[in-house]
Parts: structure tokens; sequence; C-alpha cells
């Protein structure tokens, strides 16, 4: 099992759509490869990685290879444990993703502190000389080529990939939140659940420090976290028509507050499904009886 520890600014953006962003990333020159993942580094120019260490001397560098051995230990995670549906088998991007392309880039300081890690929700398209020329659609993420080696950068923003493939929802009390529990899936101990619908508010206006909410609930209903999180995430799925009738997300959207009943909504169907309204204790039947 992964041991996860963030200590970065992480978040899930849109895909940028200007030429010097996609030259950029063109530009990595060499590629490791397992599975469905691609990583692209350079040893050389702004990208280049700082610690090129190559302990066991097959030509790929240390750090690449840990990286690789993350999305992989994640993948397994998501999809054996927790049960989730790859990205590339959503119906969001199924048959339009042939990869998901990881860059290793030099990332500058951000006013939060070190920005470690963006994964994108748009698909992009490119011509990188390792396929001919050819056009290859892809799902992209971008990770710090000098994230510590106790920062699992890389498997929380596979999640928020996974998060994508479900649902056009980003409001971060449940994107950043449910990432958070996820890294911390075995942690001991939980949070307390809202009281009133002004504590539901405040919760609406939580990031990452919502992670206790999410551990709470999964405590109670489903100690192993992936029958509520992939009900939950389904119910998500079927309520993003009702949010957004015509289908046309733009990022403001995605964002909205307006989506947070919505979200509410979800969660709470997820709570009434069978399995899970007989683990139900006093505090989430208060919590039933909220609206917010």
């Amino acid at each position: 099992m992964i041991r996860f520890l963030i200590a970065a600014l992480l978040v899930c953006f849109a895909l940028p759509s200007h030429a010097e962003w996609r030259e950029r990333r063109a530009a990595l020159g060499e590629m490791y490869r397992v599975g469905e993942f691609r990583i692209f580094f350079s040893r050389s120019g702004e990208d280049a990685l700082p610690n090129g260490e190559d302990a066991n001397r097959n030509g790929t560098p240390d750090y690449v290879e840990r990286i690789a051995r993350e999305l992989v230990s994640a993948r397994e995670m998501y999809e054996e444990q927790l049960r989730l549906a790859s990205p590339m088998a959503s119906a969001r991007y199924r048959n339009q993703v042939e990869f998901i392309d990881v860059n290793l880039l030099s990332f500058p300081l951000s006013p939060g502190g070190p920005k470690h890690g963006v994964a994108y929700d748009e698909l992009s398209s490119f011509a990188r000389k390792q396929d001919g020329g050819r056009k290859v659609r892809v799902l992209v993420i971008d990770i710090s080529n000098s994230v510590p080696a106790n920062n699992a950068t890389a498997a929380h923003e596979l999640f928020h990939l996974y998060q994508n493939g479900y649902t056009f929802f980003k409001n971060r009390w449940y994107t950043e939140g449910t990432a958070r529990w996820v890294e911390q899936l075995n942690k001991a101990g939980a949070g307390r659940l809202p009281k009133s619908p002004e504590e539901v508010q405040a919760l609406f206006r939580q990031t990452y420090d919502a992670a206790p909410f999410w551990r709470r609930l999964a405590t109670q209903l489903d100690p192993g976290g992936g029958s509520f999180l992939k009900a939950f995430l389904e119910e998500l799925d079927r309520s993003d028509g009702a949010a957004n009738p015509g289908g046309k997300w733009r990022e403001a959207d995605q964002m909205s507050g307006a989506n947070d009943i919505y979200l509410w909504r979800a969660l709470r169907s997820t709570l009434n499904q069978p399995e899970f309204v007989p683990r139900w204790d006093q505090d989430i039947r208060d919590l039933m009886a909220i609206e917010p």
C-alpha cells in the first residue's frame, strides 16, 4: 500500500489551449512507459531532472521509475480495493484516449507554496516524436521533477482523473476532500459530522480539510472505503445532467457553488442506499435531516 503524504498545493485544471503550453511538454525528449502510463522527462534544458541518478543502470533515472511505481500502485488500489472504473473506461473518455501522459517539469514556486502536481480534465492531442509524429489523444498530468520521495503527488493527481471519469463536478470540498481521505485511507480517527445548515455551508467552503468529514462517513458505513466511494461517484455521474441539462461544462460551471446542492443530494441518495441505511448511527440520522 502506498503511504501517502501530501504537503503541496495539488489541483485539477482545465487544459490550457495556448501553443507554448503544448510545445513545452512535447519538447520533453525521453519517455518511460508502464502500461497506460507514459512518463516524459528531459536530461537537459529548463525541465532537466535535478537528479538523474540511475542506481540499477538500466538507462532510466530512479526518479522516473519511482513515479511509475507510484502510479501503478495507485491504479491497483483505486481499481482493486476501491473498485473504481478506470478513467480510460469511463463514459466521458472511453474510446477517445490512448494513454495517460505524465510530464515531469520544473515547477516555479507559487504564492501558496511549492506546487507539485496538476491533473487536467480535458483531452489533449500531441504529435510527439515517440509516436512518429502521429497525433495521439491523451489525458495529461504534470508533476514536478523534484517531488520529495515521501510525497505521493502522482497518486493524488491520478485520483483526480478517476473523479473526472465519473463527473464534471469539481467543487473542492468534494474533489480535494475525498482525495485527501483516500490518501489517508488507513488513518485512524475521524472528524465530526455537521449538526446544522450553517455547518454544512461551512463544509462547502472547505478543501483538503474536508477529509475528516468523508473519513467519518466511511468509517461508519464502509471501513474499507470502496463501496461508499464508488456508490457516491456513481450518484454524481447521474447528477451531472440535472445540474447542467445542456451538457456544456465550462470550467466556471464545474466549480460553481451552485453545484453544492447537487453534490449534497447525491450524497444523501448514496447514504439512503439499502446497503448503508442499516449502518447509520445517530450522527448520520441527524445529518440526513439537514437541509442546507
